[in-house]
């Protein structure tokens, strides 16, 4: 579709939006509160829950999730997502988990082919310089991850091993491909404008961004000119990955052994940042600016 094909196109360099804060969710929900005394809004809920862009059951498995789920309503309602010519949540929703599958091979396939195990000296990642190969090679996996995440996400990505891949004595080894994304829920949006900028501010921000997004994007003090309108869509995910697991150190011969297959599968909470208003070119792009574990989430969608 569409919309896979082109969510992880070049976006933001790093997460622009500040972090959303308790008040800000207490303050989305208690308007939504409001907003659903009246008939044709609770329609519009019902309407919402019933298409899954809403699922109030994964979102009341965490403290507040009443709360975060009548935000998230009342956030989806925000002019600037109702406003735009080139953003909808129902496409955003069918072509996510494609792309995170995709993110997911990649970063894995990699992460596989360079950690490394330190004898004596317990688990260890080599030190990687995965910019470097992408520049030198745009069909390189590592070109590839960094036009799915921001330029702040693939230096964690890249510096930082972000699972295990030895357990005990074993060294896990990733089957390209296998990689299954399910269970894809959102849990929060937001969308803003980006505020005017003095020349100072302005030549300070296009130090912080890549040339892709500096090109791409334009802040001016001008009144001809709107300016950029940037979403925030944040979303739970699982995932199972097949690897193949072989004993790390052993006195047999290790030629011709087979490892053992196995499958794991883990929940991960992925935020993305794209421009869906303005005056920029080809408005809906996306980049994954974060990427952690869903811990608050226990065995969500694992078997």
């Amino acid at each position: 579709m569409q919309s896979t094909r082109r969510l992880f196109s070049a976006a933001s360099a790093k997460s622009i939006i500040p972090p959303r804060t308790p008040v800000d969710t207490w303050s989305s929900a208690i308007q939504a509160c409001v907003s659903l005394l009246n008939q044709r809004s609770r329609d519009s809920f019902l309407k919402t829950v019933n298409k899954g862009i809403i699922d109030p059951a994964v979102l009341g498995r965490v403290d507040g999730g009443v709360t975060a789920t009548l935000a998230l309503f009342h956030d989806l309602n925000s002019p600037h997502f109702q406003e735009s010519n080139s953003f909808d949540v129902e496409e955003f929703m069918e072509g996510v988990g494609s792309a995170l599958q995709n993110y997911e091979d990649v970063l894995t396939s990699l992460e596989s082919r360079d950690v490394i195990t330190t004898e004596g000296l317990g688990d260890g990642v080599k030190k990687r310089d995965w910019k470097s190969a992408a520049k030198k090679s745009l069909d390189s996996m590592e070109k590839q991850l960094l036009d799915m995440v921001s330029s702040e996400c693939f230096n964690a990505l890249e510096s930082e091993q972000r699972r295990m891949l030895t357990h005990g004595n074993n060294r896990m080894y990733y089957e390209p491909e296998t990689s299954d994304v399910k269970n894809v829920t959102l849990l929060s949006v937001r969308a803003v404008e980006m505020a005017e900028e003095d020349e100072a501010d302005e030549e300070r921000s296009r130090d912080d961004v890549d040339d892709d997004f500096a090109e791409d994007i334009s802040f001016s003090n001008g009144s001809e000119k709107k300016s950029p309108i940037i979403a925030e869509m944040e979303v739970l995910y699982t995932v199972a990955q097949t690897f193949t697991a072989k004993p790390m150190f052993s006195t047999e011969d290790k030629k011709g052994q087979k490892g053992k297959k196995q499958t794991i599968s883990c929940a991960w909470v992925g935020v993305f940042e794209g421009l869906i208003g303005g005056e920029v070119n080809d408005s809906l792009q996306w980049k994954l600016v974060k990427n952690r574990p869903a811990l608050e989430f226990g065995s969500f969608g694992l078997t």
